[in-house]
């Protein structure tokens, strides 16, 4: 992965990341102004503008907007406002990167920011801020701006209707001179990857910057072209200094890329790739340009702290402890390693310590607030037995005094397990970590980074990677983590006395002077705690003699494509039925102590609940495979009661988050639960028992042998002899089906799962990316549905199915099908429907794939847009819990939960004539689209084998382009009417009582 960068004569500032491995690309431009740059009287204008800028540019209206076009080719997008300033991204195939670069720069450069655009927006924007405020992150970040001195991050800045006003020419000229101040070419910095080669990448940049070349323009005067010459110059690069080693220059010659200013290093031993770095100037980390900021605009003051510095909130969904510093500079490679160190969960770390005291059972490392000057640094932690605060700051404080005695050598090997991390994550989120938080350690510019896989060694990459993490650096932030200067916020479900508005939230908050002598206390227990009680790696590992029992399991052994004697096997193991509820979590407890410890050998283990389904994935060396397994079986027989305490422990905390999040988040992350209750469980007391299937990939016949005798002694049947999986059997490629934007992998350290987790991984604390899991085989369709004719004519309806023009009606006999409610605190109305397959033939699965790509768009542009019902507005392919189908989601503040039925009921009857009016050429670009996305293929063992075991698991054709290619326009509109008419199968799920609906099926 080779990163470069540049910035161009208009100021405008490129990073380019070549990744010739990738199948995606991604972009994110990062705008250097945020909220706390907007007028004192225009509170949330930056948000609002983040918004208005999707809605259309001069090149680029309607469908051709980014916001249109990008999802409509299986593309992704976002975009986010913070304090000190504004990205948007993207991610997509990647020849679809420049298309999609164009519209994006327009949109930023030359937006139309029409009054009925901006209208609808502060709707959207009031609708959201509702929603912030019942979300727990949201309240605890504004409480946390209690214990500081008056400053602009305590302002409300989200924005909503009583604060932008009725006036909407004054709103659009506030908003247009916002964006003529900041949105600025000297104020903007790109990123570009993906598999092009760099110097194709740096033309798609510089075309990118071409409309903003003219910056010092009003919109509507700037050029729409630029010429090409504009731009070829570059310029010298002064890269701020740390304050610890002066300022450093990186020389970036005119219109050459890599003669000049690279040179190779010897030979990577973990892949044989070359390591190309820049000289001295290399040290510099991306994107340090020489940026002192746009004409006219202030610095940013700085933050305060105030002597009240002790909070306590109370919110309903449970209880944890932040502890905060106020950090001067920027440290962001140091954060990356600092978060690696505390997320470790191997035995004799600090996380171990803590969970073997009761005093938490998981940790965070957040930033609720960064700007050019500052971050302040946020340790959480969650849960715990016996919770005591006084302890878990000496704990914290004699863990960040350990840390200053680590060597070079074990900074580099934490360094290597967080690179191992970034490397698995999808090229979006890879940007997002370079841009806004946690970057890779090591990417120096003009560098190629070779991302240690398991089974490899990573001091040798990581040598290199430490100059962005030198000694004085690293001290020069662990210093700044003292007693006297921190904040502590607990956070409890008991009552709070004290009201308090900050960020323009009304918080049940309390606020404290510290106390002399209690600073005291925790200064000297630090000292005192346990002192070389911590562990860091690496160290030497003792080898454990193996006891192979004499017989062995049915284990289907299956090749890795394209063949790699160089990255370990994966042994995958999963319960045929569905775990329990406390069970998962009980297991990720037991687990977690084993998947730190092989993390450091260079192995990997991840437990992971994708939509419902569980999965373990271990991949080591042979011979680690062999004692890792052993201990597995060994863990899992015999369960520590800790760990049977802070599972069950984290299901309640899990319930408790799931009910206060934000309301459609609570009935995602239920949903899988839901579609579970016909599918049959395991009871809570035979768990381990029951049947799971194993399956390795890759490795020697000696390892298959040795593994299949080690799991005879796994605490359940493996592959009782009706339970082998037909290695034959075809296979559809789900894990590249129209990405699941729901699911999502957790970071489990952090113990607060994001509500639709799909994912976890036990030894990387690193969100990857999304992951989706289909059951194609157990549909459990209606028992009246029947195959009918794909060319059948409509089914009839009668006049009480049919809906009104305001698509509503009075008794709604129309919501047939399963009915289910889920306690949510939200004042909100959030509503789900689901209409699964209706048959189990891979015509139907092409068929639902095509028709939920058909309905997006629209459907969120007749809802979100046009009706303006909420902030919430959503459909997609989706699966969960062993069933697919197409899912419908909504959310609104003044929408009940029956009328927002009735507006999907209304929405699906409207797209009859639309798919009528379907071409074969526009039926034809859509299939494209999904093959293209069918045709991806994932790299490494890992990903190849989660792929594989959802064709296994699943037990359906491999979808091609002949399923796609036989279904006419006139096929697709049958099958449109079967969804319809199958209403019996559908499934409503809604966060009010079951009454608001008339009774139906269930």
């Amino acid at each position: 992965m080779v990163t470069q960068q540049r910035q161009l004569d208009n100021g405008l500032r490129i990073v380019v990341i070549h990744d010739r491995q990738a199948t995606r690309a991604a972009a994110l431009l990062r705008v250097d102004a945020g909220s706390l740059h907007e007028p004192a009287e225009w509170p949330g204008l930056a948000h609002l503008l983040e918004h208005v800028l999707f809605a259309g540019s001069h090149n680029f209206r309607c469908d051709e907007r980014l916001m249109a076009w990008l999802p409509a080719r299986g593309g992704r997008l976002n975009a986010t406002t913070r304090e000190a300033d504004t990205a948007f991204f993207f991610e997509c195939a990647a020849s679809l990167l420049p298309d999609a670069l164009r519209r994006m720069s327009d949109m930023l450069a030359v937006p139309l920011l029409e009054q009925q655009a901006i209208a609808q927006e502060v709707a959207t924007i009031d609708a959201e801020c509702r929603l912030l405020a019942d979300r727990a992150e949201t309240l605890c970040d504004a409480a946390l701006t209690a214990a500081f001195e008056t400053h602009p991050w305590q302002r409300f800045r989200v924005g909503d209707r009583d604060h932008f006003g009725e006036d909407a020419a004054v709103l659009q000229q506030a908003l247009r001179q916002f964006h003529r101040d900041h949105y600025r070419a000297e104020n903007c910095t790109l990123w570009l990857q993906g598999p092009q080669p760099p110097d194709e990448l740096w033309q798609l940049a510089q075309d990118a910057a071409r409309l903003f070349s003219a910056n010092d323009m009003p919109p509507d005067d700037r050029p729409l072209s630029v010429p090409g010459d504009a731009l070829q110059g570059e310029r010298l690069l002064s890269v701020p200094g740390d304050g610890l080693h002066g300022d450093r220059l990186l020389s970036a010659p005119g219109n050459v890329l890599n003669s000049h200013w690279l040179h190779s290093v010897p030979g990577d031993a973990l892949h044989g790739d070359r390591l190309l770095s820049a000289p001295d100037e290399s040290q510099c980390s991306e994107p340090r340009f020489s940026a002192a900021g746009v004409a006219g605009i202030s610095p940013l003051p700085g933050l305060r702290l105030s002597r009240q510095r002790r909070l306590t909130l109370r919110l309903p969904a449970g209880e944890c402890l932040r502890f905060a510093f106020l950090v001067d500079g920027r440290f962001a490679e140091e954060m990356t390693l600092l978060r690696q160190l505390l997320l470790d969960e191997a035995e004799g770390g600090l996380m171990a310590a803590l969970r073997e005291e009761g005093l938490a059972d998981g940790v965070r490392l957040l930033l609720p607030y960064q700007s050019p000057q500052q971050q302040l640094v946020c340790f959480e932690f969650i849960g715990g037995e016996r919770q005591d605060g006084v302890k878990l700051a000496a704990r914290l404080h004699h863990w960040l005094g350990q840390l200053a005695l680590l060597s070079e050598t074990q900074r580099a090997h934490y360094a290597g397990l967080a690179l191992r991390q970034f490397s698995r994550q999808a090229p979006l989120e890879q940007l997002r970590a370079r841009a806004l938080a946690f970057p890779p350690p090591g990417h120096s510019i003009g560098s190629t980074l070779a991302f240690p896989s398991p089974g490899h060694s990573t001091g040798s990459t990581l040598a290199f990677a430490l100059r962005e993490c030198e000694t004085d650096r690293w001290l020069a932030l662990l210093g700044q983590f003292s007693p006297q200067g921190m904040i502590s916020l607990i956070v409890t479900d008991r009552a709070v006395d004290a009201r308090q508005t900050q960020q323009g939230f009304l918080l049940a908050l309390a606020i404290e002077s510290e106390k002399p002598a209690e600073l005291a206390e925790s200064a000297e227990s630090a000292d005192n705690a346990a002192p070389g009680r911590l562990r860091f790696f690496p160290q030497a590992q003792r080898s454990t003699p193996i006891v192979l029992p004499d017989n062995a399991v049915a284990l289907p052994h299956h090749g890795l494509h394209p063949p790699n004697d160089t990255e370990a096997a994966v042994l995958l193991l999963s319960p045929i039925l569905p775990l329990p509820a406390p069970w998962g979590d009980i297991l990720l407890t037991a687990l977690r102590p084993l998947a730190g410890s092989l993390a450091h050998q260079g192995g990997e283990l991840l437990f992971s609940n994708q939509q419902g389904l569980w999965l373990l994935q271990l991949s080591a060396p042979a011979a680690l495979m062999q004692t890792a397994l052993a201990a597995i079986n060994a863990r899992l027989n015999n369960l520590p009661a800790a760990a049977l305490g802070a599972g069950q422990r984290e299901a309640q905390r899990r319930r408790g988050r799931d009910r206060g999040d934000i309301a459609v988040r609570a009935l995602l992350a239920e949903f899988p639960a839901l579609l579970q209750e016909s599918a049959g469980s395991l009871s809570d007391d035979v768990f381990p028992g029951g049947v799971w299937q194993a399956a390795l990939y890759g490795g020697s016949e000696a390892l298959h042998a040795d593994l299949a005798r080690l799991l005879t002694a796994f605490p359940a049947a493996v592959n009782p002899p009706l339970q082998v999986p037909d290695a034959s059997a075809a296979a559809v490629n789900l894990s590249s089906q129209v990405p699941d934007a729901s699911a999502a992998e957790v970071n489990l350290s952090s113990q607060v799962p994001d509500a639709s987790a799909a994912a976890v991984n036990l030894s990387s604390q690193v969100p990857d990316a999304p992951a989706a899991a289909v059951n194609l085989s157990s549909q459990i369709p209606d028992a009246s549905a029947a195959k009918e004719n794909l060319t059948s004519p409509e089914p009839s309806t009668s006049a009480t199915d049919k809906v009104g023009a305001a698509g509503i009606q009075a008794t709604m006999p129309f919501y047939r099908g399963v009915h289910r409610s889920v306690t949510t605190d939200s004042r909100e109305h959030a509503l789900l429907l689901f209409c699964p397959l209706v048959e189990q033939s891979t015509e139907c699965l092409a068929a639902w794939q095509l028709l939920a790509a058909c309905y997006a768009q629209p459907f969120f542009q007749q809802l979100r847009v046009e009706q303006n019902i909420g902030y919430a507005v959503s459909c997609r392919f989706y699966q969960a819990a062993g069933r697919c189908g197409v899912l419908f989601i909504l959310q609104s503040p003044r929408v009940l939960v029956d009328e927002l039925a009735g507006r999907i009921e209304a929405f699906l009857q409207g797209m009859t004539p639309q798919l009528a009016a379907l071409t074969p050429q526009s039926l034809a670009a859509r299939s494209a689209s999904l093959l293209g996305e069918l045709a991806e293929q994932p790299a490494g063992a890992m990903a190849q084998s989660l792929k594989h075991w959802l064709q296994q698991r699943y037990g359906q054709d491999d979808l091609s382009a002949a399923h796609f290619s036989r279904i006419t326009p006139p096929q697709l509109l049958a099958w449109h009417r079967q969804l319809i008419a199958e209403r019996a199968g559908w499934w409503w799920v809604n966060n009010a009582t079951q009454d608001r609906f008339v009774a139906g099926e269930s």
